[in-house]
């Protein structure tokens, strides 16, 4: 019998197992940033029961897309997730939340409150097993930023998927810092060139060996030796250990 793939379960519309769910290259970089650098690693008991997500999704009156099922699933109610990272900022909503679709955007990641500026799942999607992430701006709208893609005038095409936006939302946990990640996780700002039109230090990049996060988007380049060292360009590096700390301040010491 031939095993099946999460494409597999995706295009039926059905949950895959946990395991499969973990094992996945979509999903493996957030189980590894979790189980790498939270002080709690994922476990059975980490996210939302398949019944939980049938009875709200019934509740709401909204289809769940299988890859957003995945992440409840995986971690929703993780310590790393469900806090929120900042107050009242860039907190990740759960699935029983009430604002939870608003404006044609179903929100899976609020970054301001205030603006209700978030990244979510526009409905018009909401049929697609893994469709594009869409974010919305209270501040902005198409004339103030004419170089990003814009969708009905008023929402922005990110070219995330739903893991690559998990992934860097929960970033902001090591840039911080969180009181949530391991006691060892240090942070080290670089310089980064400026926000605008600045480059990524490729000299650290190779001279650490770091590979780019397969995820050509908006949201700024992020590499990784895949263990000890996230470096984030427009935030700086976050180190797990003193030794990869160590190894950043060396890689970016001025040349004599």
């Amino acid at each position: 019998m031939t095993s099946r793939t999460i494409e597999d379960y995706r295009r039926r519309n059905e949950d895959a197992p946990l395991d499969l769910i973990r094992q996945s290259e979509d999903w493996k970089p957030v189980v590894r940033l979790i189980d790498g650098w939270a002080k709690e690693k994922l476990g059975d008991d980490s996210g939302y029961s398949r019944e939980e997500l049938d009875h709200w999704s019934g509740t709401l009156g909204v289809r769940l897309p299988p890859v957003l099922r995945e992440w409840w699933r995986l971690a929703g109610r993780h310590p790393f997730v469900e806090p929120g990272l900042l107050p009242d900022n860039s907190k990740f909503l759960t699935p029983r939340e009430r604002p939870l679709v608003q404006n044609e955007l179903l929100a899976i990641a609020v970054d301001d409150i205030q603006t209700w500026s978030c990244n979510g799942i526009h409905t018009d999607f909401l049929s697609e097993a893994n469709p594009e992430v869409h974010g919305i701006n209270g501040t902005i709208g198409p004339d103030d930023d004419l170089s990003l893609t814009w969708y009905k005038g008023k929402f922005i095409a990110t070219g995330l998927r739903v893991p690559a936006l998990i992934f860097t939302t929960l970033l902001h946990h090591l840039f911080e810092p969180s009181p949530l990640i391991q006691d060892t996780v240090g942070h080290l700002k670089i310089d980064r060139q400026g926000l605008r039109g600045g480059k990524p230090d490729e000299r650290l990049v190779s001279a650490l060996g770091l590979k780019r996060f397969p995820n050509d988007t908006i949201v700024g380049d992020i590499y990784s030796d895949g263990l000890d060292i996230i470096y984030w360009w427009m935030r700086g590096c976050a180190c797990r250990t003193p030794e990869a700390a160590e190894l950043v301040r060396r890689a970016t010491r001025p040349k004599r």
